[in-house]
């Protein structure tokens, strides 16, 4: 593996643990709830206290996106440092087979 594969290879790790780490943020602000008081009309009591519970679609869907980047960039990471195979490479001793010409 020369060097430029083992940069590319290190900034892809790199890059998907950004990924990772947005969507966790992301996947965390997504949810917000807001605690009510009791409802009282003329000293009676009509509705108990309740939590109302949002979702945000854009940072759930953000955060989605963000993982599938982090997953591409595992994956040209994972390219990078593996060793590429010929056709007809055997991966024996590192001796291919003599061509059938």
């Amino acid at each position: 593996m020369n060097g430029r594969a083992r940069l590319v290879a290190g900034a892809a790790v790199i890059v998907a643990l950004v990924f990772v780490a947005l969507a966790v943020w992301l996947a965390l602000t997504s949810v917000t709830t807001a605690d009510y008081p009791p409802l009282t009309i003329d000293d009676r009591t009509v509705g108990g206290p309740y939590s109302l519970t949002t979702y945000s679609g854009n940072r759930i869907g953000g955060a989605t996106a963000c993982i599938l980047a982090a997953v591409v960039a595992t994956c040209v990471a994972v390219t990078r440092v593996l060793p590429r195979r010929r056709r007809g490479d055997t991966g024996v001793d590192g001796v291919s087979p003599p061509s059938p010409r």
